[in-house]
């Protein structure tokens, strides 16, 4: 699945029932929970860039409301805003901007009109 200029797998599974559903390319709506999304290093597969915006501590685990940065697209809007969730005791509270990619077996993809999942 490409996501901004980046692409990201999906698992085995997810990639074998859009196969049985015999899906055709096209554009997708991806959904993703902010527990499914892991802060990665510079030159792991998938990454994508973004900054914080916002950092709420909330007990065990911080909210980092980010945007997304899509360097393919250099006019109109090229951020994507998202929620993530990370446990507290990671250090990003001085960190402008970090690297982040969605789990391969929690991706959901929807159809863009009729809004309901094309895998299950």
């Amino acid at each position: 699945v490409k996501m901004f200029d980046k692409l990201c797998t999906l698992s085995r599974e997810k990639q074998e029932l859009l196969n049985a559903k015999e899906a055709i390319p096209s554009k997708v709506l991806a959904g993703i929970r902010p527990e499914d999304v892991e802060v990665v290093q510079e030159g792991d597969a998938g990454e994508l860039n973004a900054w914080i915006d916002v950092y709420e501590i909330m007990g065990s685990v911080i909210h980092m409301h980010v945007n997304i940065i899509n360097e393919e697209y250099k006019c109109g809007s090229n951020t994507a805003n998202a929620v993530i969730r990370v446990k507290a005791s990671a250090a990003y509270e001085n960190i402008d901007t970090i690297k982040i990619r969605p789990l391969e077996d929690k991706i959901h993809l929807f159809d863009p009109k009729t809004q309901i999942s094309m895998i299950y």
